[in-house]
């Protein structure tokens, strides 16, 4: 009966412990620091989502989005 008292009482410790840690790590946006950039356009990595930043003309936004993103692309295709 006490082993079993014990083991409840560290699983409960366990779960106080580790609960709170994960909720922290989670609000806090943990950003890669591998950064690509290609002129004005640059893109990272904040929690598995990939943001990716395109500025200037048309033409130089398309390029840079194919550039910056493109293992996404050949991945997709």
């Amino acid at each position: 009966m006490k082993k079993i008292q014990f083991l409840c009482i560290l699983v409960v410790l366990t779960l106080f412990l580790i609960i709170p840690s994960t909720a922290i790590a989670e609000d806090i946006p943990i950003q890669s620091k591998s950064s690509d950039q290609y002129k004005e356009g640059y893109r990272f990595n904040v929690q598995g989502w990939i943001y990716v930043h395109l500025q200037g003309e048309p033409f130089e936004r398309g390029y840079q989005h194919g550039y910056l993103l493109a293992a996404e692309i050949i991945d997709m295709l």
